[in-house]
């Protein structure tokens, strides 16, 4: 993935926003615990403190070619599921 580290901050902030929302369910807590055990760039960046929500925005990914491929993406939540997304992406021109 390219920008892989953009990424994973905006992922670790999403899972902190819903470790939030369940009102800090142990579940979350030992998963925090083993990445924190075996990732120091988790630490790191859970320790930032952000928080974000899974929405829209830009993503670009490197295929097995080597090439980068830019995507504006949409995630809809699971009205009747909360926590299920169903996320859209859309490939852009090549800037």
């Amino acid at each position: 993935m390219h920008d892989w580290e953009q990424a994973a901050k905006h992922s670790i902030a999403a899972f902190r926003a819903y470790y939030a929302a369940s009102n800090y369910a142990k579940e979350f807590e030992k998963i925090i615990e083993e990445l924190s055990a075996c990732s120091a760039q988790f630490r790191i960046m859970w320790h930032a403190q952000a928080v974000n929500k899974v929405g829209a925005g830009n993503k670009a990914i490197i295929d097995s070619n080597g090439s980068v491929n830019h995507y504006t993406y949409t995630a809809l939540e699971v009205e009747s599921a909360q926590g299920i997304f169903l996320i859209f992406y859309l490939a852009r021109d090549a800037q």
